[in-house]
């Protein structure tokens, strides 16, 4: 557990909001701060999972603060977004702000279907299909101009160099790869595996890299 965790609720946002204050945002005065609260209401009003609406939505955004504000940026320097995959999606809030952003169409994956409720994805028109990113073959025949990898890094099981090969290989020659995952001044090193990266198994090969 991080230390954030370890603190009772009302400390844990003040020390949240010191964190994003030395980060140097300041939320209230941030337009896609105003449009992910938008999102997240949207995904908190189409039948979302109950985890969502007991925990997750008041974490996700210190999973990924960033990554909003790149996207306004891209958007603003006029970058073309036609097509967004977001891989490992979870409840879709970054899938919807993405469409808001860009307008543009949306595929997400997942490991499971129980995260992305079915109302939000017609709603929106979000492409969804079940997948492993690491072991099967990837479900659609296109290349994207943004890719999401938030907060799942961490949570593969093979070495990361083959997947994040096939997410290289999802991109078109110009495209953004937005990629998040725990830091380790928070949530602490795991020294059991990082001193065994090198030995991690290859996913497809089955034999180490």
């Amino acid at each position: 557990m991080s230390f954030a965790a370890k603190l009772s609720r009302p400390f844990r946002k003040g020390f949240r909001k010191a964190r994003l204050k030395l980060a140097g945002f300041s939320c209230r005065d941030q337009g896609w701060a105003k449009e992910i609260h938008r999102c997240q209401q949207e995904v908190s009003e189409t039948d979302a999972h109950p985890h969502y609406l007991k925990a997750y939505r008041d974490a996700e955004l210190w999973y990924w603060l960033h990554i909003p504000s790149w996207m306004t940026d891209l958007s603003k320097a006029g970058f073309k977004v036609n097509k967004v995959l977001d891989v490992g999606c979870a409840y879709g809030t970054l899938a919807l702000f993405s469409q808001r952003m860009f307008n543009c169409e949306i595929y997400c994956t997942d490991f499971t279907d129980i995260y992305l409720s079915e109302k939000l994805k017609q709603n929106y028109n979000f492409n969804f299909a079940v997948n492993n990113i690491e072991r099967e073959e990837f479900p659609w025949p296109l290349q994207f101009d943004v890719i999401i990898f938030t907060e799942v890094l961490e949570h593969l099981n093979f070495h990361p160099k083959p997947t994040l090969r096939k997410l290289r290989s999802l991109l078109l020659s110009n495209g953004k790869l937005f990629l998040t995952t725990p830091d380790a001044k928070e949530w602490g090193l795991q020294p059991n595996i990082t001193k065994a990266f090198k030995m991690f198994l290859c996913p497809e090969q089955n034999k180490r890299l």
